[in-house]
């Protein structure tokens, strides 16, 4: 997951501790990948281990509830679609969906729920 210009990996302490020839835990508890903190600075980015003890349960299972409306396709409404709406709007506020129904042409019917 990417938050700004950090790299984040969630990696558990059993499997950090059975790879310790590639990570190694600080002195204050951090776990560290140094070939893959090297590697994401050459990109402008931070590599970071997240251990289950340093997630917040509530965050985590937020995220993993949102992932699909994150990655979600933004623009799914064709953008012929999207500007004749536009156009109508301008047009005349306060449209109903009926009333864009009857001055757009969809070549889908299924486009309005994506609008």
């Amino acid at each position: 997951m990417f938050s700004g210009r950090s790299a984040t990996a969630g990696v558990c302490d059993s499997v950090a501790s059975a790879t310790r020839v590639r990570h190694v835990r600080a002195n204050d508890g951090v776990w560290h990948w140094p070939p893959a903190e090297a590697t994401a600075a050459t990109y402008g980015y931070r590599y970071q281990i997240w251990t289950p003890s340093q997630v917040d349960a509530t965050w985590l299972r937020n995220i993993q509830f949102l992932a699909e409306y994150f990655c979600a396709e933004l623009n799914t409404v064709p953008a012929e679609v999207r500007n004749q709406t536009k156009e109508a709007a301008k047009c005349r506020l306060g449209l109903s969906i009926q009333e864009i129904r009857g001055r757009v042409k969809w070549r889908q019917q299924t486009t309005l729920t994506s609008l």
